[in-house]
């Protein structure tokens, strides 16, 4: 990362907008900021620090007191940084929160929420909509926003930053003096070596899982072996319940723990013999009943013959009995066939008939009515009344234009009323509308300065509520630290008494082993017999066999106390596996806890969630004004609108009113000259239509009346020519003759099924398969009994054949799936030793209880160090030189990381915190630059191109401070920008390159660019 220029205002301070472009200091290496105590040095880091992490450690949290004290209400305050990364540039603009002037309201003042924007540099043209000036594309315009896109660019927390590149005042020893823990989250960040920490988790769940697969399958082999025993002995149960004829109590198998493959097929080969067995006895019984069964059959099908012939002479008999009643109904459907033919032609005469009669009453209905009217013109003569008609006609058309006159009159009389009314209440309206639309201006200023300042507290929802989230998580971490610190504890213990016992057991082992060996010789003389070669020595005499009064110790005696200490020796391992795992994990939550006990975090959650409250209401309270005003607005329009319309209601309703006058009075005169003497057109009108009515339906009734007496006399005409054709002296025999459709269907399918019934039992009794069969009825008793005995023998049979081939199927099945087990599982359990040996040996299960990842890291750290002590052995005259300190830690906490100090004067290594304060500066300036030429060199790591040391030299004597000052001076061919602040005379002398910070006679700070002659 390279620090190249600083854009500042209002910040700290600085009141004027400040600028310090670090890239002149490119070809010096070394540049020095320098002012008087208080000018502001610090501030400039600070400015640094706040622009990529939006805080200021040294403020601890108090952003608002970031503005400058000398800038006034307008002045605003910003820092703007630009940097590199992997050979991208990005700029950064932030402002911090302040209170600024209202616009509203002269004299007040209101919080302005912090803002930040996030731009890139492009290599390609520039000048599209998306550049804010030459070059640069925003990427991120919200401070959530730019947080986010930054911890992807900048991995580095702000705690590791200040321990790496920005060495700040009372942090500039936090990497040399860091914990385990501290100091591989910084490493992991820098060098990239999560991977290792992913990779000892998927060796882990490797392992677990082949663990669970192995005792997966041992489990389903056993449960496949329980199944087939349960098979097989149900099989080998009923096979000698058949045997002895009653039920026997059934004996169980025996399932082995672990059975083998021979053991399943012994099973399978048992089972397959019982099916064979049923399998024979099932053909031999299925053969008896098929002979039982033709022989019954053969029975049946003469029966059958025997009983088909003596109910058809039956039916025969029968059909012939009833032969003259069938010859009557045959008469009886040729007659109503006949009535059929002329039974329309009677319906037509009777029809003519009362069609005449009801036109002969409708003549004289009409007669009546054209008598009420005998004043009206004309006879009742069918040529007078249409001479009527047409006069009544032609009055009547004389009426229809009057007759709308009339009613027009009175819907004007109507409409000038309603106009009338109209325009009272639209006017009234009109009044009550500009009364309403005079209150808006008052309303929605009001609203507007409660929005406003509601939305101020609503813009700061966002921030809180990322803090919020911060600490909650912070508070799970500190939860789960207070609990993994009594499992630790607890574990400890365990741990201690673990060890206590391993030690009393080997104890054990070693006083029996050696009672053993002090006691061999009496043993071996206790089995020496005279004259027998002694097994030691092979003479046959024994003149002095060694003796003892110990009790004896056996062979038996050492084992079970070798076993014991066996068992006491994996409890340890696995006690002090759990130690170093509850380590691990409190280590990690102490962390995430931001090193707060839960208490205090708690506080300070329930801090922040009262302000994510109050910004969540002043959300929801902005949202409602806004659609309060909204809804103000829009009424307002909607009455504006309503007013205008009501004006134009208003004088239409006028026009319309002038014009109905006008035309009521021209209509009123017409109609009065066309009344005549009725009381009104309509009167005149009625009565003309009802002599026209009249007249028309008398002249109707005439002409319909002589047509239906010509259609009667044609119809009876027709009616006696087909009657005396038909062969009926009358209406009435076709009448008596007919039948309804239902009786002469029935009637005819009766005679139709009596003919063929005839035939059929004629034919059946011909039929050559019924000739030839004994008279009296043969018995099929004997042969259907032994039929179903045979039949029940061959169920019985065929049922326990379908039960073993059942059964050997499936245990066949189950046989089949225990081989392939057995063949999985072949491989998979020396698969599952080798993973879980693996992970154990990378997840910290190892002499040094370290990790692969802490591994990786502590090669890197070696690397640091060797670089850092080329410079610290010459700063400090090659007294001091730092070293890894890879050895177990308290309580086994897990080790690797650790640093100590070299001293050439004792001897000896001892604690890097022993140092004094100059030799702290010095050996945390060595590993600061030793850090950043290891990790610049690494690929894929942050170069780490720019560093800031703030203070810290005026701890060294002169020798020592010439020697750093040499130190530092052999960096300018490294590429590398270093910038110091100090107050040491000696090094304003041997730097050329500085920015002065100067104060004016205001109070407030000014940065200077100065290149000295050294």
């Amino acid at each position: 990362m390279k620090i190249k220029r600083l854009r500042l205002a209002g910040f700290g301070p600085y009141r004027d907008e400040q600028s310090v472009d670090f890239e002149q200091f490119d070809d010096d290496g070394i540049f020095l900021i320098t002012g008087k105590t208080g000018a502001g040095k610090s501030s400039i880091l600070d400015a640094i620090c706040f622009a990529l992490y939006a805080s200021v450690p040294r403020y601890d949290g108090r952003e608002s007191q970031l503005r400058s004290d000398h800038a006034g209400p307008g002045d605003p305050t910003f820092v703007e940084l630009e940097f590199s990364i992997g050979g991208t540039d990005y700029r950064l603009h932030r402002t911090p929160e302040y209170q600024r002037p209202n616009k509203r309201r002269a004299g007040e003042l209101t919080r302005a929420a912090a803002t930040a924007e996030l731009f890139v540099r492009e290599a390609g043209p520039t000048g599209s909509a998306e550049s804010t000036d030459a070059g640069w594309r925003g990427i991120a315009a919200k401070p959530v926003d730019v947080g986010r896109h930054m911890s992807e660019i900048l991995p580095l927390k702000a705690d590791q930053f200040l321990q790496v590149i920005l060495l700040a005042q009372n942090r500039f020893q936090q990497f040399l003096l860091a914990k385990t823990d501290e100091r591989r989250a910084l490493l992991r960040t820098l060098f990239g070596t999560s991977r290792f920490e992913a990779f000892e988790k998927s060796l882990a769940e490797q392992s677990r899982a082949l663990t669970a697969r192995v005792a997966d399958a041992r489990q389903s082999i056993h449960v496949r072996a329980t199944q087939a025993a349960g098979i097989a002995e149900a099989a080998l149960a009923q096979e000698a319940e058949a045997a002895e004829g009653s039920a026997l109590s059934r004996t169980p198998i025996a399932v082995p723990a672990d059975p083998s493959p021979e053991w399943f097929s012994g099973l399978l080969a048992d089972v397959v013999t019982l099916r064979d067995e049923a399998s024979e006895r099932a053909g031999i019984s299925a053969a008896a009943f098929e002979s039982a069964d033709r022989v019954h059959t053969s029975e049946l099908e003469v029966l059958r013959r025997q009983l088909k012939r003596d109910a058809t002479a039956e039916t025969l008999a029968a059909l012939q009995a009833e032969t003259p009643e069938i010859e009557d109904l045959r008469a009886s459907i040729e007659g109503a066939n006949r009535a059929a033919r002329v039974w329309p032609q009677i319906e037509a005469r009777r029809a003519a008939e009362r069609a005449l009669a009801g036109a002969q009453a409708a003549e004289s209905a009409a007669r009546e009515r054209w008598a009420l009217f005998s004043a009206g013109p004309g006879g009742d003569s069918v040529a007078a009344l249409r001479a009527a008609v047409e006069d009544l006609v032609v009055e009547r058309g004389s009426l229809d234009g009057a007759l709308s006159d009339e009613k027009r009159v009175d819907e004007l009389a109507g409409e000038l009323r309603a106009h009338t009314a109209t325009r009272a209440d639209v006017a009234a309206r009109i009044g009550a509308l500009e009364h309403r639309v005079g209150g808006f201006p008052a309303e929605l200023t009001a609203l507007g300065e409660r929005l406003e300042a509601a939305q101020v507290e609503a813009g700061r929802l966002p921030d809180l509520r990322l803090e919020q989230e911060s600490l909650e998580e912070a508070l799970a971490a500190g939860r789960r630290a207070d609990s993994s610190a009594a499992e630790l504890t607890d574990a400890l213990l365990a741990q201690k008494a673990a060890s206590s016992a391993h030690l009393e057991a080997a104890r054990l082992v070693d006083t029996l082993l050696a009672r053993r060996l002090a006691g061999h010789a009496a043993e071996l003389a206790g089995g020496l017999v005279e004259g027998v070669p002694c097994s030691v020595c092979g003479s046959t005499e024994h003149p002095q066999p060694a003796e003892s009064d110990a009790e004896p110790v056996t062979e038996a005696d050492t084992d079970r106390a070798q076993r014991l200490r066996a068992t006491c020796q994996a409890t340890l391992a696995e006690a002090d596996d759990r130690v170093a795992a509850l380590g691990r994990t409190l280590a990690d939550d102490r962390a995430a806890a931001r090193g707060s006990s839960s208490a205090e975090l708690l506080k300070l959650l329930e801090a922040a969630s009262a302000r994510v409250d109050r910004a969540a209401e002043a959300v929801r309270l902005a949202a409602a004004l806004t659609a309060e005003r909204d809804g103000v607005e829009s009424r307002r329009t909607e009455a504006e609108t309503a007013l205008r319309q009501l004006r134009d209601e208003l004088a239409g309703v006028q026009s319309s009113y002038t014009a109905a006058e006008t035309s009521l009075a021209l209509l009123s005169l017409r109609v009065l000259e066309l009344r005549g003497g009725f009381d009104s057109v309509s009167a005149r009108a009625r009565e003309v239509d009802a002599w026209l009515a009249s007249a028309r339906a008398l002249e109707a009734a005439l002409v319909e009346t002589a047509a239906n007496r010509e259609r009667l006399g044609r119809a009876v005409e027709a009616e006696a020519e087909l009657l005396a054709e038909l062969d009926f002296p009358s209406s009435d025999a076709a009448e008596q003759a007919r039948l309804t459709p239902a009786e002469q269907a029935t009637r005819e399918t009766r005679v139709r099924r009596h003919s063929d019934g005839l035939a059929a039992a004629a034919a059946l009794l011909a039929d050559p398969d019924l000739a030839g069969l004994p008279a009296v009825l043969v018995e099929t008793a004997a042969t259907g009994a032994a039929r179903a005995t045979a039949l029940e023998a061959r169920d019985e049979a065929e049922a326990l054949r379908n039960t073993r081939v059942a059964e050997a199927r499936q245990l066949a099945g189950l046989v089949g799936e225990a081989e392939t087990l057995f063949r999985a599982s072949a491989g998979l359990i020396e698969e599952q030793a080798k993973v879980r040996e693996l992970a154990e040996l990378v997840g910290g299960t190892n002499v040094k209880r370290m990790r692969l990842e802490t591994y990786v890291l502590a090669a890197q750290l070696e690397q640091i160090i060797q670089a850092a002590n080329a410079r610290l052995t010459t700063m400090t005259g090659n007294r001091y030189s730092l070293e890894l300190d890879d050895s177990l830690q308290y309580r086994n906490v897990e080790a690797g990381l650790g640093l100590r100090i070299w001293d050439e004067h004792t001897g000896r290594a001892r604690p890097t915190h022993s140092l004094s304060g100059g030799e702290t500066f010095l050996a945390s300036l060595a590993l600061a630059l030793g850090l950043a030429e290891v990790v610049t060199n690494q690929t894929g790591g942050i170069a780490l191109d720019t560093l800031f040391v703030d203070e810290g030299f005026g701890t060294l004597d002169a020798e020592t401070l010439e020697i750093a000052m040499t130190t530092l001076d052999g960096l300018r061919t490294g590429g590398r920008t270093i910038g110091l602040i100090s107050h040491v005379e000696s090094m304003k002398e041997q730097i050329s390159a500085k920015l002065r910070i100067t104060v004016t006679d205001a109070g407030y700070s000014r940065i200077e660019e100065v290149r000295e002659r050294v």
